[in-house]
């Protein structure tokens, strides 16, 4: 075994070293006595000679490294350490912010030989995440998604990351031996039984993920559109979402309200996810974090920002106008309408503003259709903080179908009426907290 069958690398020489003397002292309580120098060398992963040897199956936990770290960043930008700067530049731009585990994914399905199996635990964001998306078509193009368990569960102490596991074959042509046409993968939740779940490997692998955990799989037969009654949200409203300039901005400068009032001149009222429940704003109830404090009722004063961030200041203006506010981290879309235009979103809410028409009641209302939550979910299982939890970003709900038919916008405002008037019965505020209703 450690003569001619294992080979492995990292950049830690310790590691390396430990490695080394673990596998001699396996080796040795196993019955041989005089065991060859176990093939660990201290090598990249992600840049690897070309003469290091394929091999038949590669299986372990490569680091998770958020491209957002410095250490990480600079890296990438040398090729150095990590070898990650090829790796990146083939992938495409989209693939900036991709974890470095997914590039070890793809590194190992180079490595192996035709037939050859790989299985290394990924974060679940790499089944669903946009910046994950050259690396699932480049593995896709090499090997066959044999199967996928996954976990809702924290495995680690010290990380709170959901994780999956796929096990990925590398193909032989088009075909694999003895296997046939690929079909469908199984899939394993935590310890429930294994099933079969429909799969379309040239697209997002987030589909496996919501199969597995009961999601409804919502088609539209026919194609998108449907007809000339149906439209994309996009084509009816501005969908638009800050980013980490916006929510540092904002941040900086928030204030509590000292009346409480619901519009207190010359402010935005500032709306993080957590505020949004189905068909209600909660701001000015409860308590709300807002980078590492908290508010009540978290107001940012246009002349302070203006000061601090000019383009900031023009985006928020750009976003003072009627619209629905979209939360994120949620189990199903969470929509609540600003009707006067005084709410700022914080990131990652999302900002629907109508540009024709249809009225932000009558978008929300369709917005919060149930099949909406389950083709969201389809497309992002995994990408949220937990697994059933839909990380909603602003071209995702733009690409969503709801009516065109000015009939069916009525109807969807009287529907919304009713929703919002269930909605403040349930979200009775809190001893001693303000009312935001108006």
């Amino acid at each position: 075994m450690l003569a001619r069958h294992l080979i492995g690398c990292d950049i830690d020489p310790a590691a390396v070293r430990a490695a080394r003397t673990s596998l001699v002292a396996w080796a040795v309580a196993a019955g041989e006595p005089d065991p060859p120098e176990p093939r660990i060398v201290e090598a990249d992963a992600l840049g690897l000679p070309g003469d290091f040897p394929q091999v038949d199956v590669i299986v372990g936990n490569p680091p998770f490294a958020s491209p957002l770290s410095a250490d990480v960043a600079r890296r990438r930008r040398s090729g150095g350490a990590t070898g990650a700067g090829t790796a990146i530049s083939s992938a495409g731009r989209d693939g900036a912010y991709v974890d470095d585990s997914a590039l070890h994914l793809r590194a190992a399905v180079e490595l192996v030989a035709p037939g050859g199996v790989v299985c290394l635990l990924q974060p679940q964001s790499l089944l669903g995440s946009r910046d994950a998306a050259s690396v699932r078509a480049a593995v896709s193009e090499m090997a066959v998604l044999e199967v996928l368990w996954a976990s809702g569960e924290d495995m680690f102490e010290e990380a709170a990351v959901r994780v999956c596991a796929p096990v990925l074959v590398r193909s032989r042509d088009a075909v694999l031996p003895g296997l046939g046409a690929p079909v469908d993968p199984l899939v394993i939740w935590q310890d429930e039984p294994a099933a079969r779940v429909p799969f379309d490997p040239a697209g997002s692998w987030a589909p496996l993920l919501a199969g597995a955990v009961g999601t409804p799989q919502v088609r539209i037969a026919g194609g998108l559109p449907l007809d000339d009654h149906e439209v994309r949200v996009g084509d009816l409203a501005r969908c638009t979402a800050g980013f980490r300039d916006e929510f540092y901005a904002l941040a900086s400068i928030a204030n509590e309200s000292a009346t409480g009032e619901h519009v207190v001149e010359g402010t935005y009222r500032l709306v993080t996810a957590g505020m949004i429940d189905p068909g209600v704003n909660r701001w000015g109830t409860g308590s709300w974090r807002l980078a590492g404090r908290r508010f009540t009722a978290p107001l940012a004063e246009l002349s302070r920002l203006e000061l601090s961030s000019p383009r900031v200041a023009r985006w928020g203006a750009a976003r003072a106008v009627p619209k629905v506010l979209v939360a994120s981290q949620t189990k199903v879309l969470e929509a609540a309408v600003d009707a006067h235009g005084g709410c700022v979103p914080v990131t990652p809410v999302v900002s629907v503003e109508p540009t024709g028409e249809c009225s932000p009641a009558a978008l929300a209302a369709m917005l919060s259709a149930p099949a909406n939550s389950a083709l969201m979910a389809t497309g992002a299982a995994g990408s949220g903080r937990s697994s059933a939890a839909l990380r909603v970003g602003a071209s995702a709900v733009a690409s969503l179908m709801v009516s065109a038919d000015p009939a069916q916008w009525s109807a969807a405002e009287r529907l919304w009426v009713r929703v919002e008037a269930a909605a403040r019965e349930r979200a009775v505020p809190r001893s001693g907290s303000r009312s935001a209703w108006s």
